[in-house]
């Protein structure tokens, strides 16, 4: 069951801007909303009522991810990340939907970086609790330790940020290292700062029924600290992290942080879209990697086309990382 609320996350003139945006209508039982591998010019959210999200497996068998009710978004990790759907989502029964038109969102968030920043970091927020829910659900049969996916790189956040934001972020990081088994943070730590990993792995598992599971590792240019960054609930870790080798981590404040963001929409509109981009790719390549979304990743197969945008945005954020590593490492201070 979907732990999203939109409209207990978000302010009433939010909520009134995206009730501008869309329309309002009733849904019976069976309807549709999205197809999996299948283009999509919507977003949903559920007013009222109850959707059902499955997706296909490879071995063609539908696997039922969650049931969305009051307050759910569906179809935001396609708009983000200009992909197909990773699950199909019906109607369960009799619903009010607001469905949105993408290209009056893509208009409204860039013209718009007040809407854009709120709207981006409601996202975020949806899909760090999404991957919460995921990482219980698709673990909890899974034996194969080799089928941990890695966590997505900072490119994806990079991507959409200017050159001053960069050198903005630079500027709030402090420099930390850590040898081989040291722990950066154990599961129910307080969480400081967000942290970008400069060089190194780090092994990272959350408690399921009493046993440590491993969900991922993390390697040079990932984000640590972004799910409780992002959930107000969630003040402490939900995950541990090991360093397998030695860590360069460069950490940012939260605090510091987020009252840079309130000060200017602008930058917290690039950076909250990048973190919902990175979530949504994470939560997506973690269905993959463990046989799902095969109608998505067919469809992706076939169309195989190459986004010089993100081409260009990638090529951008590789140079912006080497050059905050490059100036994390010319510091002479670091702490341990």
């Amino acid at each position: 069951m979907s732990t999203f609320n939109l409209f207990e996350r978000c302010t009433a003139e939010l909520v009134s801007q995206l009730r501008e945006l869309g329309n309002e209508s009733i849904e019976d039982r069976g309807t549709c909303l999205l197809r999996e591998g299948i283009a999509s010019d919507q977003l949903f959210i559920v007013i009222d009522g109850e959707l059902g999200v499955v997706t296909q497996s490879a071995r063609k068998s539908s696997e039922e991810l969650s049931t969305l009710t009051q307050g759910a978004l569906a179809g935001e990790m396609s708009w983000l990340e200009k992909r197909p759907p990773v699950a199909t989502v019906e109607v369960h029964s009799r619903s009010t939907l607001l469905s949105i038109p993408r290209a009056k969102l893509d208009e409204k968030v860039k013209n718009e970086p007040g809407f854009a920043s709120q709207f981006y970091r409601l996202i975020a927020e949806k899909l760090a609790l999404q991957i919460k829910e995921q990482n219980t659900w698709i673990h909890r049969f899974n034996q194969d330790i080799g089928a941990i996916e890695p966590l997505r790189k900072i490119l994806i956040l990079f991507a959409g940020l200017d050159e001053r934001d960069v050198h903005r972020l630079a500027n709030l990081g402090q420099r930390h290292r850590l040898s081989p088994g040291d722990i950066l943070l154990r599961d129910n730590d307080p969480v400081p700062s967000l942290y970008i990993v400069m060089a190194g792995e780090a092994d990272i598992s959350v408690s399921i029924a009493g046993k440590d599971q491993p969900v991922g590792s993390s390697r040079r240019g990932e984000v640590l600290g972004e799910m409780t960054f992002l959930l107000p609930e969630q003040h402490k870790a939900s995950a541990s992290i090991q360093a397998r080798s030695g860590l360069d981590l460069l950490a940012i404040d939260r605090l510091q942080l987020t009252q840079m963001l309130d000060s200017d929409p602008g930058l917290s509109s690039r950076f909250y879209r990048g973190l919902a981009c990175m979530l949504s790719q994470r939560s997506r390549d973690q269905l993959q990697s463990h046989q799902l979304a095969d109608l998505s990743r067919q469809a992706e197969t076939e169309l195989d086309q190459l986004d010089l945008e993100q081409l260009e945005g990638a090529s951008r954020a590789a140079r912006y990382f080497d050059w905050l590593c490059h100036q994390a490492r010319d510091r002479q201070e670091f702490t341990s």
